[in-house]
């Protein structure tokens, strides 16, 4: 059985493409439900789904790189708590 803690599902998103269907599912149902700023959703998307590093996401979304860095945090904490909370 697959443990959702913080750290497996930032390795989880790390290696999106190659997960099991069913942890895809559970991951992008908890960002869909876990009420992103629009901020913190692009930032998990260009991070973990098209694999930029948080300098060039601070680059496209025109911040700094500590900016990039919380909100990743940030938007990580909201969807491990909507996956625990499943």
């Amino acid at each position: 059985m697959f443990v959702y803690t913080l750290e497996n599902i930032k390795r989880c998103l790390r290696i999106y493409y190659n997960l099991p269907i069913e942890i895809k599912i559970d991951i992008d149902r908890a960002i869909q439900e876990s009420d992103l700023t629009e901020m913190e959703f692009n930032c998990i998307i260009l991070r973990y789904k098209h694999d930029y590093t948080q300098q060039e996401i601070a680059d496209i979304l025109n911040v700094s790189q500590t900016n990039v860095y919380i909100k990743l945090n940030e938007a990580l904490a909201k969807i491990t708590k909507i996956i625990e909370e499943k």
